[in-house]
């Protein structure tokens, strides 16, 4: 045990922690307070993406210690990242979102599964807009994202609270940053597992997540009408088929793609039905995105060197199931904002 404390604490001594901040108000404080009650040494940065409720200057005069990057326009999630990557020869990263409280010991014990399992790690997550804990997330054949299943690995951990050692950021290529938001933590970590790292969850580490910070809606909750906005439907949608695209198996494209332009022509339609005509317009906007991306994506795919055994495991983390009707089932239909 006390060689894998003094791990932990050698691995914290070279830590960056990057908050992705738009117009986070209260809870960037927050979360920047408690980063620092973890007692880990780390550098801690705030990259804003051109907030406007003055919350990265509040939080510059209350922490002096913390460095900001300030961005006039709102480059996005993957992107902003990036940025701030680049400035930094950490050997390790956290990544939060500023509506996160890491609870007491959180980094600790996720710096030790870290050193024990390399690649990426998350925590156990409280999202205050369900009212539940998940323990990772997976995806099921077509791309629908759901929590994962009890005593099943995770396909990838939320980009809200998600910690690594920066060989995989690395290795992986950092996030595309052309999806903006939604998806790109999906197809980070899907990346990782190909390229033989390992995703997990610290299940005794635990963080608190409000959730639909950037984007309203899109956390189910039982016994209440499932809430979303035009936003978050048409880029998810539309991120997922580049996801796809870019690491799925690629006997597997000529029946899925199919699969998932099928489902979005039925919320298309929905949408309409429902007196909606941007979100129709904006998937099919996202459909001809890929299409002019196609190129890019294929590059992407390319840049990654697969191992045969991070290509088994990553097929065995995606689950088979109707998601989209067990949600309509569920939930009902949506309300869109």
């Amino acid at each position: 045990m006390q060689a894998s404390l003094e791990t932990t604490k050698n691995l914290a001594n070279d830590l960056l922690v990057v908050i992705v901040n738009f117009n986070g108000g209260n809870h960037l404080i927050n979360c920047i307070h408690s980063v620092l009650l973890q007692g880990i040494k780390a550098s801690i940065t705030v990259i804003d993406n051109g907030s406007t409720d003055r919350s990265h200057y509040i939080a510059s005069h209350t922490f002096p210690e913390i460095s900001i990057i300030n961005s006039k326009v709102n480059h996005g999630y993957g992107e902003a990242i990036n940025v701030a990557v680049q400035a930094s020869d950490a050997k390790n990263l956290l990544i939060l979102n500023p509506d996160i409280t890491l609870q007491e010991n959180c980094l600790k014990l996720m710096m030790t599964q870290l050193h024990e399992y390399p690649g990426i790690v998350g925590p156990s997550l409280y999202t205050d807009a369900t009212a539940e804990f998940s323990f990772g997330m997976t995806i099921n054949h077509t791309g629908m994202p759901t929590v994962t299943p009890n005593g099943t690995s995770p396909l990838f951990v939320q980009g809200c609270t998600m910690l690594m050692d920066m060989e995989t950021f690395v290795i992986v290529h950092g996030f595309d940053g052309r999806y903006f938001l939604f998806a790109e933590d999906l197809e980070f970590c899907w990346r990782a597992l190909l390229a033989g790292k390992e995703v997990s969850v610290a299940e005794t580490a635990k963080a608190i997540h409000v959730g639909g910070g950037s984007a309203s809606g899109g956390y189910p909750r039982i016994g209440k009408r499932y809430r979303t906005s035009s936003m978050r439907v048409s880029l998810r949608e539309r991120n997922t088929i580049a996801a796809f695209i870019s690491c799925a198996p690629l006997w597997w494209l000529p029946f899925i793609l199919p699969i998932i332009l099928i489902r979005c022509c039925v919320i298309s339609l929905g949408a309409l039905f429902m007196a909606k005509p941007q979100i129709f317009k904006d998937i099919f906007a996202g459909i001809f995105w890929n299409v002019r991306n196609l190129n890019r994506s294929i590059k992407r795919r390319k840049s990654l060197t697969s191992t045969k055994a991070g290509k088994i495991e990553a097929k065995r983390r995606i689950i088979y199931g109707a998601l989209f009707l067990t949600t309509l089932r569920s939930f009902g239909i949506p309300s869109i904002e």
